[in-house]
């Protein structure tokens, strides 16, 4: 049951929700939805208390209709669509088949898409496929993207081949210049377009440890936009740079993505600069009892790097860097490791988040404890 000011003086309305337990329509003592579980309206009717308590999860979504503008069929051999409104890339970085294309006026499929080159990002509204089958022609579009809605469709797409003179670029390299954990780096060079590996060489991705010991590296492609290099073992407290010999990386149709040599750093967190932080983790909202939590603790001042923990029943326990850090939690309705800020369409509640009251130090080699962390 949701209450607010009927005539409030200077404009402001009020508004607050609460159970109503004896159904009569108004307040008489009940629970606050969405409060700290001590936070109440008053016990007289009328009577409306601070509100300091009030938790919030507010989040932007454009509510507009999803639909694809237009579709572009590149020089590089990629089709690019750009769509009225960004979408949610969850279902789709993981089916990129979702992407179908049939010859038009055909209901059979002819191909659909091995690779999406915004994988990685949450949202867009510029999509850039490939597909390993393509001809020209005219075609028509379906683009499933979200596994509870129907796909939308375009129709009437022309494809024709044309000379690429572009050359390839390298829109990011992971992981960033910062401190991280041995065993979560992860190296991962993203390129525009599908490249000709035929000209690589040893010396075309090199990894230096403290800028002298070469430490071999393996190649993956994970797409054709995405290359993995996985290095045969990081130690700990260490310096690493990534040297890439631009002039030795081609498209397919022999543009050279540059011509000198570019150096991405990071390094590893060496163990006796970590201390560690171990308590509980709980929630007292009824029926939630057995949800998973996931803790994210975020260190104050310079860098402020974020590290995130599973709560493993009610206890957990996470090595750090030495410093001060703010811990914040949330309710993992949906399994999946992220916050959810909930949606307007279709409506979902944002998964409930809490606050710890202070700040955590943590020290060098000790163990910080006592932490009692509730989402109430």
């Amino acid at each position: 049951y949701a209450t607010g000011l009927s005539d409030p003086l200077d404009g402001t309305v009020v508004i607050s929700s609460y159970y109503d337990h004896e159904s009569g329509g108004t307040y008489e003592g009940e629970h606050i939805i969405g409060g700290t579980g001590t936070n109440y309206l008053g016990s007289e009717q009328g009577h409306i208390a601070g509100l300091e308590d009030l938790k919030m999860v507010v989040s932007k979504q454009d509510t507009g209709k999803a639909e694809i503008l237009s579709v572009t069929f590149t020089a590089d051999r990629l089709l690019r669509l750009r769509l009225a409104r960004p979408i949610d890339l969850t279902f789709l970085g993981d089916n990129v088949n979702g992407l179908q294309i049939y010859k038009a006026g055909d209901t059979t499929l002819y191909s659909a898409a091995s690779a999406l080159l915004e994988s990685g990002l949450d949202k867009s509204s510029t999509l850039t496929f490939y597909l390993p089958v393509i001809e020209e022609g005219k075609f028509d579009l379906h683009l499933k993207y979200d596994p509870d809605e129907g796909p939308l469709v375009y129709e009437g797409f022309t494809v024709v081949f044309t000379t690429d003179k572009r050359p390839p670029v390298l829109l990011d390299v992971k992981p960033q210049n910062q401190a991280y954990f041995a065993h979560d780096v992860k190296i991962v060079a993203e390129f525009s377009e599908p490249l000709d590996t035929t000209g690589f060489t040893g010396e075309t991705f090199v990894l230096l440890q403290n800028d002298s010991v070469q430490v071999p590296l393996r190649r993956a492609w994970q797409d054709v936009f995405h290359l993995r290099l996985v290095p045969d073992t990081l130690e700990e407290g260490s310096r690493y740079n990534l040297a890439i010999t631009e002039f030795e990386i081609f498209d397919r149709a022999g543009n050279v993505l540059g011509d000198s040599l570019q150096n991405f750093y990071f390094s590893t967190l060496a163990n006796d600069s970590l201390g560690s932080i171990r308590g509980t983790a709980k929630t007292t909202i009824e029926g939630e009892e057995n949800t998973p939590i996931v803790l994210t603790f975020e260190q104050v001042g310079e860098g402020q790097r974020k590290f995130d923990a599973q709560v493993t029943g009610h206890t957990f326990n996470i090595q750090v860097p030495a410093g001060k850090y703010l811990l914040s939690g949330f309710l993992d309705r949906d399994h999946n490791g992220k916050h959810g800020a909930g949606s307007v369409l279709p409506f979902r509640y944002a998964e409930t988040i809490d606050n710890y009251p202070d700040t955590i130090a943590v020290r060098a080699r000790f163990e910080t404890t006592g932490i009692d962390f509730t989402i109430e």
